[in-house]
């Protein structure tokens, strides 16, 4: 991602690009945790397609599961140590999933 797309201006302060979509941090935040969700889903998903005992499936999304959150960890992270300020909620449309 480019300086200016990631909201920085070209005098090195940051920009309000991302404001302009997002209402704050936390909403940006959710939506990519959401995405995170959305692509281990359709991987989960995959790995389970064709299978037809039930303990090769369990066997199945539990790997599927470990790798996707060894391989992004940033991602993962992300997914569980976000936490709202005490008091807020979550944004409109994020509860939607």
């Amino acid at each position: 991602m480019s300086k200016g797309a990631a909201g920085e201006q070209g005098d090195g302060e940051p920009g309000r690009t991302l404001y302009v979509v997002f209402q704050n941090q936390d909403e940006l935040i959710l939506h990519l945790n959401a995405g995170t969700l959305d692509e281990l889903y359709s991987i989960l998903e995959g790995v389970v397609r064709n299978s037809r005992k039930p303990e090769r499936c369990i066997l199945k999304l539990a790997l599927a599961y470990v790798a996707f959150a060894f391989e992004h960890p940033n991602l993962w992270a992300a997914v569980f140590e976000h936490r709202l300020a005490e008091g807020e909620s979550a944004p409109r449309g994020s509860r939607r999933r």
